[in-house]
């Protein structure tokens, strides 16, 4: 039986194709590890004959309560850890390992949860490559994670190859727009990304922002519901974006170019919720870039609401004075 084989993959030909051969054929080896076989030993016909892989899927509620059962954990955190982990085995087995330590209430205190991403943290890094730690550090950063979007966040890389080994790690998930974390390793990776390089964090998701910017044109005719969601993902620390997504969630949106007295529509909304200086500085802007207006509507065509992006590009000294 081989553990962490993920530590010693560097030498996967040669434990293949050289040493198991040697042993008797009686012998049956199992192999544990985070990574699947390459694909090399997976489409071999040979190899295809002899090798079962078996991946370990998610645990439903009544294997989690069991597993933590076998651990020798209390009742009472059975609950909080499904709620949690919602049955992940990997963290899971690192929950365990926290209330081992600290007791059965280290789920809900702020030293155990600590330990517990302090354990992620150190599980995933090992042995990563730095373009690897960028790729876990831009999945944290978004929503979800399409190819493009990687691409953009991180030019320099190889994103293809990256792109392939985030999808093979046991607590990222596939949706059909792209890839996630789960959220209690984004959580981690995201506040580790804040502590160690906080200007790389945060020009990572100015790329990501750009992204999704490009897509907020009128000519393109597309749904917004979706690029909003991962816009207002990126700024999460505040109430707007939360207040956001749940209304794009009750109507689907589009994007377009504005109708006659759209313009003073919007001007009327700005008066009416942000006050008659928050209007002269938009009708200010949009008088000197009114192409950078665009109208939000429903599937009715009723305007719903507006994007006034401003170019900062250069700016006029008129243009800096008008709002400082």
């Amino acid at each position: 039986m081989v553990d962490t084989f993920e530590q010693i993959q560097t030498i996967e030909s040669w434990f293949y194709s050289s040493f198991i051969p040697t042993l008797a054929s009686s012998v049956r080896v199992i192999i544990a590890s985070r990574n699947p076989p390459n694909p090399e030993w997976r489409t071999d016909l040979a190899w295809i004959r002899l090798m079962r892989v078996v991946e370990l899927a998610d645990f439903d509620k009544l294997e989690t309560h069991g597993y933590l059962e076998r651990r020798g954990l209390d009742e009472s955190v059975w609950e909080r850890s499904w709620n949690i982990s919602q049955g992940n085995p990997l963290l899971l087995a690192l929950m365990a390992d926290v209330c081992e330590r600290m007791g059965p209430e280290a789920l809900d205190i702020a030293a155990g949860r600590e330990q517990l991403q302090s354990l992620m943290l150190k599980l995933v890094r090992e042995g990563l490559s730095p373009a690897q730690q960028r790729t876990l550090q831009a999945t944290a950063a978004v929503r979800i994670l399409p190819k493009p979007l990687l691409r953009t966040m991180l030019p320099d890389d190889d994103t293809d190859g990256l792109y392939e080994w985030l999808s093979s790690l046991s607590f990222v998930s596939a949706a059909e727009r792209g890839l996630f974390p789960h959220d209690l390793m984004r959580d981690a990776l995201f506040a580790d990304a804040q502590r160690r390089d906080p200007e790389e964090a945060e020009a990572m998701i100015r790329r990501a922002e750009s992204f999704y910017a490009q897509r907020l044109v009128p000519e393109a005719m597309i749904p917004l519901d979706e690029t909003f969601a991962e816009i207002t993902y990126l700024s999460r620390h505040g109430k707007s974006p939360a207040q956001l997504i749940g209304l794009m969630e009750e109507e689907p949106l589009y994007a377009d170019v504005p109708l006659a007295g759209e313009v003073e529509q919007a001007s009327l909304l700005v008066k009416s919720f942000q006050g008659e200086q928050q209007q002269r500085l938009f009708e200010g802007w949009h008088t000197r870039q009114p192409q950078n207006f665009t109208a939000v509507r429903n599937s009715n065509a009723d305007m719903r609401g507006f994007v006034q992006f401003v170019d900062f590009g250069s700016l006029t000294a008129e243009e800096t004075a008008h709002d400082p």
